[in-house]
């Protein structure tokens, strides 16, 4: 049960403040600037949790996390949680609300990673200065995020079939001609906004994880859009054609 709150960290070598072994662990009120300074360079952290237990949840809050100077080679997060062997998604939970970051840039946001696979919420959280969410889930974790600053960036669907939606809500279609059949990383309630902006685009209703138009596949002018909610097995989608 470590608690850190009310501390000013600056210019430290290695990660901001760290836990081992969380147990309803909590980082609160913390102000972190400039970690990650050491010339050896690894992956930094401004908060982290190691080592999440199981039924133990432990929570990052209403933290201020500033970066303006990174060491070449070092790879910087503002976050990171890692769960242990055998906690699992129903078992092992982070929560990292309401915080403040402001990156250098070319940083990224979560790191989750381990030999578990835990859940991690990302709600409410201002993340400034990045080149895009850059959520990175290293193991079988169950990342979910809403209401945060980068939420509200449109981003661009991989050039592929079955693109991750793991980084955001909104997004356009890529440059390629694309029959998308499935939208891969999302979690139960997770709504996308995905903005048509090419020709040549195809979304299957007729054999895949995307449902509607009535079971009819949909090939859409640039400009026409579509909404679409995951239930846990399948999208939920309703188009609309705009350029009729």
């Amino acid at each position: 049960g470590t608690k850190a709150s009310n501390n000013h960290i600056y210019d430290v070598g290695l990660d901001g403040i760290a836990s081992q072994d969380c147990f309803n662990d909590q980082f609160n009120d913390n102000k972190i600037e400039d970690w990650g300074q050491s010339a050896s360079t690894g992956t930094r952290h401004g908060l982290v949790m190691f080592g999440q237990a199981a039924n133990n949840p432990s929570s990052i809050s209403g933290n201020k996390l500033l970066l303006k100077t990174v060491v070449a080679g070092s790879t910087y997060y503002a976050f990171g949680a890692t769960f242990a062997s055998g906690v699992t998604t129903s078992t092992g939970y982070v929560s990292i609300s309401g915080n403040s970051v402001l990156l250098d840039g070319s940083e990224n946001t979560l790191r989750a990673t381990g030999s578990g696979s835990g859940r991690v919420d990302l709600i409410n959280n201002d993340v400034r200065g990045y080149t895009s969410a850059h959520i990175d889930d290293l193991g079988a974790n169950d990342i979910r995020h809403w209401g945060n600053s980068f939420d509200n960036d449109f981003q661009a669907l991989a050039g592929n079939g079955t693109p991750s939606v793991q980084q955001g809500t909104k997004f356009t279609t890529g440059a390629n001609s694309i029959t998308y059949t499935d939208f891969d990383d999302g979690f139960e309630g997770q709504e996308l906004f995905i903005k048509v902006n090419n020709t040549g685009q195809t979304f299957d209703f007729t054999s895949s994880g995307l449902k509607g138009n009535a079971g009819v596949d949909w090939t859409p002018a640039v400009g026409d859009h579509m909404r679409c909610v995951y239930d846990g097995t399948d999208w939920l989608c309703e188009i609309s054609d705009n350029t009729a």
